[in-house]
């Protein structure tokens, strides 16, 4: 079983009898359809996010093959690579670089 936290914030008066109504309408008390309201709104955004943003796989403009001269992790994956291991280092315009393992380079 997970741990749960609570969580205390301040919301209208308007706001608060919305859910008081739509709690007694699916007969839950107002901390289940509040919590249920997050989870179902966290869950949207994801899957819209998911959709309208740009691929973490497109939003490198320079990509190197290499090899690895030390250990280190996988960006995506977190997988450790191994010194020696070949790897994908990818870099934005900006500076921003990744090192990438021979699984997830593909």
């Amino acid at each position: 079983m997970t741990k749960e936290k609570t969580l205390n914030f301040r919301i209208s008066k308007e706001l608060y009898e919305k859910i008081k109504k739509k709690a007694t309408e699916n007969h839950e008390t107002i901390s289940s359809t509040a919590r249920r309201f997050i989870q179902d709104s966290c869950e949207i955004i994801s899957d819209v996010a998911g959709e309208i943003l740009t691929p973490r796989e497109q939003i490198f403009d320079f990509e190197y093959d290499g090899k690895a001269v030390s250990d280190t992790m996988c960006s995506l994956c977190d997988k450790k690579i191994k010194r020696g291991s070949k790897i994908k280092i990818q870099e934005t315009n900006a500076g921003k670089k990744r090192t990438v393992c021979g699984t997830c380079k593909k």
